[in-house]
């Protein structure tokens, strides 16, 4: 074998190592997003756990929109089919997570904590009041504002920690 060769081979071991470990990091979190929605389906309980978020924020901003994006909107999908939760509303989740998976993106993994935090109130703050229009009951739909928003400063101020 040439030595040309053998270099190339190296190479082509190295570009499929780093591809490889990305596809199952994007993986995992759309897995660890979608799997977080599952107490919904066993407590009907719309309590504000989930982790579709963190890993949106978190693949934008190592990863880029695309990638970001991919995560968000396939986390939150899949989680609604498997916490049973397939209603119109569906797509108002899907674009505020497409929206977290953009703007997450234009910010560097330093900012980890301020932007998750800022992105988790963005998007309550423009998908309740759609959700409220569409027939959400207010009651569960204010629970789920007033237990999402801390639950995440927790998940984003411990997830942080790891970046700083």
């Amino acid at each position: 074998m040439s030595k040309v060769l053998k270099i190339f081979i190296v190479l082509a071991l190295i570009l499929l190592s780093v591809f490889v470990k990305n596809f199952m990091f994007i993986g995992a979190a759309i897995l660890v997003g979608s799997l977080s929605l599952l107490h919904q389906r066993f407590t009907r309980n719309f309590f504000g756990f989930e982790l579709c978020t963190v890993m949106t924020v978190l693949v934008s901003m190592l990863y880029g929109t695309k990638m970001g994006i991919l995560v968000g909107v396939l986390s939150i999908s899949l989680g609604m089919i498997i916490a049973g939760n397939l209603h119109p509303t569906i797509f108002v989740s899907i674009f505020g997570f497409l929206l977290i998976g953009f703007l997450a993106s234009f910010f560097t993994i330093d900012n980890f904590f301020v932007v998750g935090l800022g992105l988790t109130v963005l998007y309550d703050l423009l998908t309740v009041p759609i959700y409220l229009a569409l027939g959400s009951n207010p009651a569960t739909t204010f629970f789920y504002v007033v237990t999402h928003i801390p639950l995440n400063w927790l998940i984003f101020s411990r997830a942080a920690m790891f970046f700083s």
